[in-house]
């Protein structure tokens, strides 16, 4: 059996339309849907493989889970505690680091690049880092997985390398989707009567003074909304008069 997590990041509408969608409807983050899709077209090609998809958010978080599930996950874990509002990437890392262990043994841990309503890309490192696992960024494909090892791909300065890796090993995804990907509604429906797995603080028996506002290394202190707004110039007349401006 293989077992590959998939960290998935929700985000408000308002992140993905310029501030002018439904301000608390939740999305799955455009950074995670091709490394979520990827995973589970392995699922299909390859035997004896269970995949787990976790995420970190609010009850309307579960409509991200929900989808997962229709799409193929074997596991949907929503971890929803206030004492988690607030946590920079430092203390995420180290509530995710403990779920992972908590289900126990993880082959593969996979996550997108980075979130759009974030943008730092640290969790994927500091996850490696905690778990002592190695690192792999830049993966474009997970071509097959065994129990001992993976070929992936990956590409660097423009070169497309095919390696492979011994497990255990933290994957993080380049690529970028708007569109969420579609399931029937059968299959939602039937994901929506099996409710993801609710973890709270406690669950997790975690130190409460590493996650939270408290547990942060870093700290908000202003959140300002900025609009750039470009002027364009036409230049009217025959190429030659252009040219001469």
């Amino acid at each position: 059996m293989v077992t590959i997590l998939v960290c998935l990041k929700p985000v408000r509408e308002s992140c993905l339309s310029n501030g002018q969608g439904a301000m608390n409807e939740i999305r799955m983050n455009p950074y995670d849907i091709p490394a979520l899709m990827n995973v589970l077209k392995l699922k299909k090609e390859i035997p004896n493989c269970h995949v787990v998809c976790v995420s970190m958010g609010v009850e309307g978080t579960k409509t991200i889970l929900n989808r997962c599930a229709a799409l193929g996950a074997d596991q949907t874990i929503l971890l929803n505690d206030s004492k988690f509002a607030g946590s920079d990437t430092y203390a995420t890392s180290y509530i995710l680091s403990e779920v992972i262990k908590k289900v126990g043994k993880v082959d593969i841990v996979v996550c997108g690049a980075k979130s759009l309503d974030g943008e730092t890309g640290q969790v994927p490192i500091e996850l490696a880092t905690r778990l002592k696992m190695i690192y792999l960024p830049h993966i474009e494909q997970m071509v097959s997985v065994n129990s001992d090892y993976a070929i992936v791909q990956a590409l660097h300065d423009d070169i497309l390398e095919k390696s492979r890796v011994r497990l255990p090993f933290v994957a993080v995804f380049d690529g970028f989707e708007l569109a969420e990907p579609s399931c029937s509604l059968t299959l939602l429906k039937r994901a929506r009567q099996n409710q993801p797995i609710q973890w709270n603080s406690e669950d997790l028996d975690i130190d409460e003074l590493e996650i939270g506002q408290v547990g942060s290394k870093t700290k908000v202190v202003s959140v300002i909304n900025t609009k750039r707004n470009n002027k364009a110039h036409y230049v009217q007349g025959s190429v030659e008069e252009k040219c001469k401006m």
